[in-house]
């Protein structure tokens, strides 16, 4: 972790008082603790009701701004169409910060592009008086902040804090020298912080992209790098192996459409994780009282068999089948009517060509409209290998998915301590926990 690894030149202060804040503990003896509405105004400027209802504009929601990266994404409206809480405007140097408690997270320093955007009533716009403007977008994004916040948010299914509550919370004051001072090194090191973990991100999309491409070679030419190819006759398939097959799936498999029964756990297919190997739970069911109620509409799948949804066959969604059970009437059930490895089959119809083909014969105007019917699910094209072959490609890919998230794991371990070390650094930077000194 190269920049913790990084000699961070701080020191203690030479003298401490005991805040008389929870959450902010011992702070230096020459800092003061201020609620944040002494110095800062709270959602002053509002686009009026009588804005013009052609008034065009870019609006923020609380769920379009993390932590990590503040506004990840805006939407165009003209203010006639506008959602009723796109009110807010903030101005540079004004931090936002949400006011549920869900999207606690959700704080962002106004820039210049930002300022023309307008925001959601979902956020509290802070508007900095005598404080380093800064200095208060990091205090606020302290866990000694936060958690004040938390603890005072009202409500069941969304806690919120309204903005007086808010101005009320404490936060550390020292001199608008040492704020400067904390403001530049904050800046500079968390934005060291943030590209270490862009590039821990882009190692693990490298990771995954190297994955999918071995995966398509084994599954398109196999495993021996020596062996003699021919040309497929098909042009997305390309060349493969001189002793494979290019067949139709209706050659492969037959549609099962067998009922199931209550004593067989209910299965689901992802577009992420093919099909679940366990009871799909009520809380991701949204259709569990249907699942209750009424189970003989639901498919029988057995062992081996290939599954896929219809509606999302399009995006990957297909899988081989682990364990006896049962799946959604939405799905698709395919049975081998010939010795097959299916695991085999998964992984070729999940690769980035053979979904493009599922997405060509899918019927349907529209992408959310589209369906994959099984009169067109077998007269996909597939590359059929020796049995002997499918088994040792299905075994290479699965230690192949052991390593790759293994190797992913190592990555999202080193980017969440990253995170952490981030965290920790604000929260004792403006809390005076560590004195600043290599500026």
């Amino acid at each position: 972790m190269e920049v913790a690894a990084e000699q961070i030149k701080t020191e203690k202060y030479s003298a401490y008082r005991d805040s008389g804040v929870e959450w902010l503990g011992e702070i230096p003896k020459d800092w003061k603790v201020q609620r944040l509405k002494r110095f800062c105004g709270i959602n002053q400027n509002s686009i009026p009701e009588n804005t013009n209802k052609n008034f065009s504009f870019e609006y923020v929601d609380i769920g379009s701004v993390t932590l990590e990266n503040g506004i990840e994404q805006t939407e165009n409206f003209t203010f006639k169409n506008a959602p009723s809480r796109a009110r807010r405007i903030a101005r540079v140097g004004d931090t936002i910060i949400s006011t549920v408690r869900t999207y606690l997270k959700a704080i962002d320093f106004i820039d210049e592009v930002k300022s023309n955007y307008i925001y959601s009533t979902g956020f509290a716009v802070l508007n900095p008086k005598e404080i380093i403007p800064e200095f208060l977008a990091m205090a606020v994004r302290s866990d000694s902040f936060t958690r004040q916040v938390d603890v005072v948010s009202t409500g069941m299914s969304y806690p919120a804090i309204n903005s007086t509550d808010l101005g009320r919370l404490s936060i550390c004051i020292p001199s608008l020298y040492e704020q400067a001072a904390i403001a530049q090194f904050l800046d500079r090191k968390t934005s060291q912080i943030d590209q270490a973990i862009k590039q821990k991100e882009k190692q693990i999309e490298l990771l995954k992209e190297r994955r999918q491409i071995l995966i398509h070679k084994a599954v398109t030419h196999g495993l021996n790098p020596n062996v003699q190819l021919k040309d497929s006759g098909v042009k997305w398939i390309g060349e493969i192996p001189e002793h494979w097959e290019i067949v139709k799936n209706r050659s492969l498999f037959q549609e099962r459409n067998e009922s199931g029964n209550e004593s067989l756990p209910l299965l689901s297919v992802s577009i992420h994780s093919a099909v679940s190997s366990e009871e799909l739970s009520d809380e991701d069911n949204i259709r569990g009282k249907i699942r209750i109620e009424d189970k003989s509409q639901y498919k029988l799948v057995e062992v081996g068999d290939v599954v896929f949804n219809m509606m999302r066959a399009w995006q990957g969604a297909i899988g081989c089948v682990a364990i006896n059970g049962m799946v959604s009437p939405a799905y698709i059930v395919a049975k081998p009517i010939r010795k097959l490895d299916s695991i085999f089959f998964e992984h070729q119809h999940r690769t980035e060509e053979f979904i493009q083909q599922m997405d060509r014969f899918s019927k349907g105007i529209t992408d959310f409209r589209k369906r994959l019917y099984w009169n067109e699910f077998k007269q996909l094209v597939t590359v059929l290998p020796p049995l002997e072959e499918q088994t040792k490609i299905s075994n290479f890919i699965s230690k192949l998915n052991l390593m790759t998230e293994k190797a992913i794991l190592s990555k999202e371990k080193e980017i969440e301590k990253l995170k952490e070390y981030k965290a920790t650094l604000i929260n004792s930077a403006v809390t005076g926990k560590i004195k600043i000194t290599n500026l």
